[in-house]
C-alpha cells in the first residue's frame, strides 16, 4: 500500500480506492472485509465474500446483479448450405421462457467479470439443445418468436453486453463507498483495531 495510504485511516482508504476507480474491485472489497470484521457486521462480510467469490446457484442475488434483459444471438442453417445469424425475438413467447434465456444474471467473482470486460467480445452463454428446437418449433408454427422461411434455428447465444457488466462493476463500488461515507459520518475510527462496532447504533444503521 503506497505510504500515503499507509497514514489514512481504514475508511478513509476505501473511499479513496472506491472513488478513484482504478485499482480492482477485489483490492477495495478486501478492505471492506476487514471492516465488516473488526465492527462484527457479519452480514457485510457475507456481502463482501460473495462479491469476491462470487455467488451460488442458489444465493439470493442483489438486484444490479441480474437478472437483467439481455439480446440473444440465433444461428439459422437452410437450403443448399447456407446460414444466417440475427436476434431472436421474444415477442408471444411464454413468460417463463423469455424469463430463462432472454435473462442474463451475473453470478461472478468481480475479478472476473472485471477480466470479462477486458475481453474482444461481449461474452455469451449457448443454449441448451432443447431450448433451440422449442423456439424454432413455436416460431414455426406462428406461436411466438420469429424466424428466416426455409431455415431451422440450429443454435442461440444469450449475450452479456460489457456496457451491463460495467453497470454492475458500478454499482457494487458505488455501494461500497456509499457505506464508508456513511460510516465516516459515524467515526473516522471504524474499521480501526478498538474503534466503534456494531453495538453502536449509527455504525449498525449504516451497515
Amino acid at each position: 500500500m503506497p505510504a500515503r495510504m499507509q497514514d489514512m485511516s481504514r475508511i478513509s482508504t476505501i473511499i479513496d480506492l472506491a472513488s478513484e476507480g482504478s485499482r480492482p474491485l477485489a483490492d477495495l472489497l478486501r478492505q471492506v472485509k476487514i471492516v465488516a470484521a473488526r465492527t462484527g457486521a457479519a452480514e457485510l462480510g457475507e456481502w463482501a465474500h460473495r462479491e469476491l467469490n462470487g455467488y451460488g446457484p442458489q444465493d439470493p442475488l442483489p438486484s444490479f446483479r441480474g437478472p437483467h434483459q439481455a439480446p440473444v444471438i440465433g444461428t439459422w442453417s437452410g437450403p443448399m448450405g447456407s446460414s444466417s445469424r440475427g436476434m431472436l425475438s421474444r415477442v408471444g413467447l411464454r413468460q417463463d421462457f423469455v424469463d430463462t434465456w432472454f435473462a442474463m444474471s451475473l453470478r461472478q467473482p468481480v475479478a472476473e467479470l472485471e477480466a470479462l470486460m477486458a475481453g474482444g467480445d461481449d461474452p455469451a452463454i449457448g443454449w441448451d439443445p432443447y431450448a433451440v428446437l422449442q423456439y424454432d418449433q413455436w416460431a414455426n408454427s406462428g406461436e411466438g418468436g420469429a424466424t428466416w422461411e426455409f431455415m431451422t434455428l440450429v443454435g442461440a447465444k444469450t449475450v452479456a453486453p460489457r456496457q451491463m457488466i460495467a453497470g454492475v462493476l458500478d454499482a457494487i463500488r458505488n455501494q461500497v463507498l456509499d457505506l464508508a461515507l456513511a460510516l465516516e459520518a459515524v467515526s473516522p475510527t471504524v474499521g480501526e483495531p478498538g474503534g466503534p462496532t456494531m453495538a453502536d447504533r449509527g455504525v449498525a444503521a449504516a451497515t
